[in-house]
């Protein structure tokens, strides 16, 4: 015997400037059995390869409420008006950067069944075996950490003057830096991590990317910034002719910008550290208070 369900997609909008989205969750309707279920990728970080500001600790706890809800509610009696139900019990139309899709409806036969059908279909871009020792972010901002503390072990003065997490506001947001240094000109160090699984992975982070700091060309320009990116490479060979594409996407960023690769990354650092200068620039110091 099959049986009606309806269903509505949560997705997350990382950026409202490229109209981006991405499905983070399920909330399925199962009418004749008289449930309600909501569901979600358990593993995360892969999110973060291509939207690093993401909040992953704020997403997760969202997730999680919705899914102690779900298991809670009843189902409405008025089946027809799953939409309101949504906003009523959920979350509200234009609440912040997850929304929920148009409601759907399909057949099933197994709850069970049909929730991992979904899974599956929806989810899989979570699933991907993590790779060992991968050149993310997160290993880009260790190298560049610890080369910077035993270039200037002798010089913690020198030390204090390059400055974590800094922001300036792009046209609908901000737009967040993992270093910052001064030279005469302020230079604002963004880690990128090119060590991803596909093509269309790194065409994907180089096209965000190239929106993103687009949008600062105004702002670099008039305050005399730099952008220094620094990237890893793809250790798959069959990939290197598509980071050559990204290459060239981030090179045509219409800013003032340095692209350093990672084996440019210690000689970036013995220049920075022999060239740094007091930092003075509060805006950003000051935004850097507000991010901590």
């Amino acid at each position: 015997m099959t049986k009606t369900f309806k269903y509505s997609v949560l997705k997350y909008r990382p950026s409202y400037l490229l109209e981006e989205q991405v499905n983070i969750g399920l909330l399925f309707l199962f009418l004749d059995d008289n449930k309600i279920s909501f569901i979600y990728p358990k593993k995360l970080r892969r999110l973060t390869q291509f939207y690093p500001n993401t909040n992953l600790k704020t997403l997760k706890r969202y997730l999680h409420l919705f899914e102690q809800k779900g298991n809670k509610l009843n189902v409405p009696l008025i089946d027809d008006n799953f939409n309101h139900f949504i906003e009523a019990n959920f979350l509200a139309k234009d609440a912040s950067n997850l929304y929920f899709s148009p409601v759907k409806s399909g057949i099933y036969k197994s709850t069970s069944s049909i929730i991992e059908h979904y899974n599956n279909l929806y989810f899989s871009a979570y699933k991907g075996k993590t790779k060992q020792n991968k050149r993310d972010e997160a290993y880009l901002r260790g190298t560049f950490k610890t080369t910077l503390e035993q270039v200037l072990t002798q010089d913690k003065e020198k030390l204090a003057l390059f400055k974590s997490s800094l922001a300036i506001k792009n046209k609908i947001g901000r737009t967040e830096f993992d270093y910052g240094w001064q030279n005469g000109t302020t230079n604002l160090v963004k880690f990128l991590s090119f060590d991803l699984a596909d093509e269309g992975d790194l065409q994907n982070k180089s096209f965000r990317w190239y929106g993103e700091l687009s949008q600062l060309e105004e702002q670099v320009r008039n305050k005399h910034l730099k952008l220094d990116l620094l990237l890893t490479k793809p250790r798959k060979e069959a990939l290197f002719s598509s980071y050559k594409d990204a290459l060239q996407v981030l090179k045509s960023i219409p800013t003032n910008k340095t692209i350093i690769e990672e084996e440019q990354l210690k000689d970036y650092v013995f220049k920075a550290a022999e060239t740094v200068k007091p930092f003075t620039n509060r805006a950003l110091l000051n935004n850097q208070k507000r991010l901590k």
